[in-house]
């Protein structure tokens, strides 16, 4: 399978997960969408220790915390994720599943627009259709 399929396919993948999701969190209604939140993040934690443990890469998880820059920066990225995820939970719970995908369906042309204009991107002709 040649990278461009592989990405492909894993791309198909992804929304496809992320289109089943709200479902996912529905069934978990019963719970407040800050204890389905917390779950999240600590079983995120224990799979992401678990990797870094087979994978030996506790030197890069050291580095981070040498640096007080990096680990700024990490814990910015992962404020802004736990608040992203933590919002798009809140909003399946409580029934707003489709104000929640307009704003993920919107977020990336946001993120294309802020590339062309703020950074200076150029698109391709297949990028712009």
């Amino acid at each position: 399978m040649s990278s461009q399929s592989r990405g492909l396919t894993y791309g198909v993948l992804a929304y496809a997960t992320w289109g089943l999701a709200p479902l996912y969190w529905q069934l978990l209604k019963p719970a407040s969408a800050s204890e389905i939140l917390a779950h999240r993040i600590i079983w995120s934690l224990v799979f992401l220790v678990g990797l870094n443990y087979f994978l030996k890469r506790w030197g890069d998880i050291k580095r981070v915390l040498q640096h007080p820059r990096l680990l700024k920066l990490m814990i910015a990225a992962s404020a802004f994720i736990t608040l992203n995820w933590g919002l798009y939970i809140w909003s399946v719970v409580n029934g707003h599943v489709i104000d929640a995908s307009l704003g993920y369906f919107i977020n990336p042309l946001i993120n294309v627009v802020f590339g062309i204009f703020v950074f200076g991107e150029k698109l391709r002709k297949m990028q712009w259709i």
